[in-house]
């Protein structure tokens, strides 16, 4: 799940998102995110191919960057 605003990327070859507050988010970038129970619900009409088999991972305030 992105925020409104997110925005694909391709960036040095690399592909990516763009995310609102947070910045650009390439392959191979680490990631810290938290959250409870919302990440556990997916909209009924997200198709069954956008869902990663090991779950949703949802991009809220608590973001960070790792290093």
């Amino acid at each position: 799940m992105w925020l409104k605003g997110t925005k694909p990327l391709l960036k040095g070859g690399k592909r990516g998102v763009n995310i609102p507050g947070f910045g650009d988010l390439l392959e191979g970038d680490k990631f810290n995110t938290g959250g409870a129970g919302a990440a556990e619900q997916t909209p009924e009409d997200l198709p069954a191919s956008c869902i990663p088999k090991s779950g949703a991972i949802v991009f809220n305030a608590e973001v960070d960057r790792q290093k």
